[in-house]
């Protein structure tokens, strides 16, 4: 899913445009998730290929799987569980049988019964960082409208009120955009993105003179962003934005 192909539009959004009732409505939402499932099991059976209990699952045993690190840190700290939201929002999208529980008991199958905490240490961190309430300085805010770590961050719908924070602190919500689209440097992006990638580097050149400016010493310590154009920045490889 990138900014120049979106699947929830093309894929999802279309399997809606005849249905015309509740009844229409739900076998659209069922043929759209079994093509996901067709997918994701590959012509595998599917309880097969669904089973989170089977601890001879590769999923559990191929220790060269990209997604084992990520597993680590849920599993012991950030407890990023993507389940039903909360019984208040009574008319969910997701199943409310994806609990906190069901993707839990996964964690001593992948690594062990006794390497792993009984709960991941969730409130540690938000003991740490102040969870919503976090307040820094010189920091730039991005999410997506659609992204499901947005009920995370600072600019989840549920989060509290900002209007005390720094005000140094930049947000954007990106429309109809989901994680990381504004990494995307390109002319195909959105004139919404291209808006909030232009706001980040005048942010950058901001702090950056604020702090020459509260340490001349250390001018020379400090990060050079090139002035140059969006399109300039995309023909250039990252190293050249080097510290001089």
């Amino acid at each position: 899913m990138t900014p120049t192909s979106n699947p929830f539009v093309d894929d999802f959004c279309v399997k809606f445009e005849n249905a015309t009732n509740i009844n229409d409505l739900v076998h659209a939402y069922g043929d759209y998730i079994q093509g996901i499932v067709h997918r994701m099991c590959d012509g595998k059976d599917i309880l097969t290929c669904l089973d989170t209990h089977d601890p001879r699952s590769p999923q559990y045993t191929d220790d060269t799987s990209e997604e084992r690190a990520w597993l680590w840190q849920i599993c012991t700290e950030y407890a990023y569980w993507q389940t039903a939201p909360p019984l208040w929002h009574y008319k969910p999208l997701v199943s409310r049988k994806l609990t906190t529980d069901l993707y839990q008991h996964q964690c001593p199958l992948a690594f062990g019964e006794h390497q792993v905490p009984f709960r991941p240490h969730w409130r540690d961190i938000n003991k740490e960082y102040w969870g919503w309430h976090l307040r820094l300085t010189r920091v730039f805010w991005i999410d997506g409208e659609w992204d499901p770590w947005r009920s995370l961050s600072v600019q989840s719908e549920e989060a509290p009120d900002r209007s005390g924070w720094p005000d140094d602190a930049e947000f954007a919500v990106l429309p109809e955009s989901v994680h990381h689209w504004d990494f995307y440097v390109t002319d195909a992006v959105s004139e919404d993105i291209k808006k909030v990638q232009s706001r980040v580097v005048e942010a950058m050149r901001r702090w950056i003179s604020e702090a020459d400016a509260a340490e001349p010493a250390a001018k020379s310590a400090n990060a050079v962003i090139p002035d140059m154009s969006l399109q300039e920045v995309e023909n250039k490889p990252y190293r050249q934005f080097v510290f001089q």
